[in-house]
C-alpha cells in the first residue's frame, strides 16, 4: 500500500487557557497543503520494521508511526507484522504537523489493511492518544478547530491557494513554546470573520483575520521568523503567517510571477523552500 501524508497550516491560532490534563485550549483553523510525505506499507510477519531515507528521524518507540501501529495491533488478533518506508518531505519539528500527519495516515492504513472497519470517530479516539493535531486529518481539508485542536468542524475547502512555505532549517519545540506563552500578548482573533471569509470564499476577507499567538514567542527566540514574514509581503505575498509553533512561514500569493521571484530569493537563504497549494 502506498499513502500520501500531508502537511497542514494553521490559517488562525489562538491561544486559550491552560488545562487541567496540562494541555491549552485553542482556537484554531487547521488547513492541508500538498507538501507531503510518501508512506510505504507492506504485511510482513514478525513484528514492525520502519525505514525512513531521513536519517536524522527517529525510528524506534520515539516514532509516532510506531507508536500507531502499536495501539493498532491491540484491535487486530492475527499477525501484526508489517514493514513501513517513509519518505520524508515534510520538515521535523517545523509547524507543519509532519509527525501527526504519519500517526493518522498509518492508522488509516492499518485499518484498512487489516480490515478493521473503524469509523473517523473510532481513529480519532486513537490518534488523539498519540497528538492533539492527529484528528484533523480524518476530516475535511479545512477545519474550525477547539478544545486542544481535537474538537472539529469541517469548513468549506480552502483549497487551490498558492503558497510558499519556507523553512528555517532548524526545530521549535512546540512544549516549550507554549511554556512560554505569557509572553505572547493577547491577538485580535476574529474567526467569525475568517470562517465567514472561507465559507463564503471571499479571500479579501481571509488574509486581515490571519493572526497566530504563538508567533511572539518563537519570534522572540528566533528574529529571523519576522524577518521571513516582513521578507514574503515586500516580495507580494498577500498574507505571512508563521505555522503552528514555528519555525515555518508560509506565504500566500495571487500571482505567480511574484511567487517564483520570492521562491528564488528565499532558496538564495534557506535549504527548505517549497511551493505548495492548499488542497
Amino acid at each position: 500500500m502506498i499513502m500520501d501524508s500531508y502537511a497542514k497550516i494553521n490559517l488562525a491560532l489562538n491561544v486559550l487557557d491552560k488545562r487541567a490534563d496540562g494541555y491549552h485550549n485553542i482556537e484554531t483553523i487547521f488547513q492541508q497543503i500538498d507538501l507531503r510525505d510518501g508512506m510505504y506499507l507492506r504485511i510482513q510477519p514478525g513484528g514492525f520494521q520502519f525505514s525512513c531515507d531521513y536519517r536524522k528521524l527517529p525510528t524506534g518507540e520515539g516514532n509516532t508511526i510506531f507508536t500507531a501501529w502499536n495501539l493498532m495491533k491491540e484491535l487486530y488478533s492475527g499477525d501484526p507484522g508489517v514493514r513501513v518506508h517513509l519518505e520524508k518531505n515534510i520538515p521535523i519539528a517545523a509547524g507543519l504537523a509532519g509527525g501527526s500527519s504519519n500517526a493518522a495516515t498509518m492508522i488509516k492504513a492499518l485499518n484498512e489493511l487489516w480490515e478493521l472497519g473503524l469509523s473517523v470517530e473510532e481513529m480519532c479516539q486513537i490518534g488523539i492518544r498519540i497528538g492533539a493535531d492527529v484528528p484533523f486529518f480524518f476530516y475535511s481539508n479545512t477545519a474550525y478547530g477547539t478544545g486542544k485542536g481535537e474538537e472539529l468542524t469541517p469548513l468549506k475547502n480552502f483549497a487551490g491557494r498558492k503558497l510558499l512555505v519556507v523553512n528555517t532549517g532548524y526545530g521549535v519545540s512546540t512544549k516549550s513554546v507554549y511554556d512560554n506563552i505569557d509572553r505572547a500578548p493577547t491577538v485580535d482573533a476574529n474567526f467569525d470573520a475568517l470562517i465567514q471569509g472561507i465559507e463564503s470564499e471571499n479571500d479579501e476577507l481571509v488574509y486581515p483575520h490571519m493572526v497566530n499567538r504563538l508567533e511572539a514567542v518563537t519570534t522572540h527566540f528566533n528574529p529571523d521568523i519576522s524577518e521571513i514574514k516582513m521578507d514574503m509581503i515586500r516580495l507580494g505575498a498577500r498574507s505571512a503567517l508563521m505555522c503552528g509553533s514555528g519555525p515555518t512561514v508560509f506565504g500566500i500569493f495571487d500571482h505567480v510571477s511574484k511567487l517564483e521571484n520570492a521562491f528564488f530569493y528565499f532558496k538564495d537563504k534557506y535549504n527548505l523552500v517549497y511551493v505548495c497549494e492548499t488542497r
